[in-house]
């Protein structure tokens, strides 16, 4: 992949002639994927409202067609901060039927799958339930590349907020599904992986569950859980260089007592 310089804080790579991903991180939102196709744009995600300006430089920095369409892998601040501007412009909202916004815009909805050709690439999406209820998996099938928003993310916990470790790993395994050893995953967050980094994501979140599941049975507080050795090896595995350590650490705890609740009402 090739990094394309760019006249902002953002970095863009280079997937094939047509497909792009900006890079998201360090408080402007979500990383971005860029479509070209012969007549317009379709993005994937749009990160933060701050990140607006820099986003549509970098978007005309590869091409100067409209967007037509921006698909949203679920409705955070972090994904569809842009959703306004292109909208604005005439670009149709994509997202799951359950997703809400603040603001009237064009939206097509879809309850499980939506097909859109755009140019040579075909595009599949999925609804899933992992990190929230409005998550949508994007398989690009032309490109052999997967947009998986915050289902997954390099250098931080496991975010399975809404359907829990179950709903995580059949999200996971539908993505893995379609995927080769060539296939690119793109995170919500973090750099782009492959195949083999996103099933040592899959394994290390069922670790992170079922050792804090198991501290929480014996009643262990999530205070001491932070202490546990065992729960800070497996939680090491989702460390990267580029992790905010301050941040990691300091979310720690949160992020057990997040997993508690997610995996208690699961049970239920």
């Amino acid at each position: 992949m090739n990094c394309v310089a760019l006249d902002s804080d953002l970095s863009m790579l280079k997937i094939n002639k047509n497909l792009y991903v900006i890079l998201g991180g360090d408080g402007q939102g979500a990383n971005v994927g860029v479509s070209v196709g012969e007549q317009s744009v379709v993005l994937i995600d749009a990160m933060v409202e701050k990140s607006t300006d820099n986003l549509f430089k970098a978007i005309r920095s590869v091409s100067s067609k409209p967007v037509k369409y921006v698909v949203n892998t679920h409705d955070h601040f972090d994904h569809v901060g842009g959703n306004a501007l292109f909208s604005s412009r005439g670009a149709t909202i994509i997202s799951h039927d359950s997703a809400s916004y603040e603001m009237p815009m064009d939206i097509i909805g879809f309850d499980r799958k939506l097909i859109l050709s755009h140019g040579e690439e075909q595009m599949e999406v999925f609804h899933v339930a992992s990190h929230s209820p409005s998550d949508a998996i994007v398989y690009l099938k032309t490109s052999n590349v997967i947009f998986v928003g915050d289902v997954f993310a390099t250098g931080w916990y496991p975010a399975l907020f809404h359907g829990g470790i179950s709903g995580q790993n059949e999200a996971i395994d539908l993505a893995l599904s379609w995927a080769d050893e060539n296939t690119k995953i793109v995170p919500g967050h973090g750099d782009v992986s492959n195949k083999s980094d996103f099933l040592l994501y899959k394994n290390a979140s069922i670790l992170w569950v079922d050792r804090i599941m198991a501290l929480h049975k014996m009643g262990v507080r999530e205070e001491a859980m932070t202490k546990d050795k065992k729960l800070n090896d497996i939680r090491m595995m989702f460390k990267t260089p580029a992790t905010n350590k301050d941040a990691f650490d300091r979310w720690f705890q949160d992020l057990v007592k997040n997993t508690i609740q997610v995996e208690s009402k699961s049970a239920m």
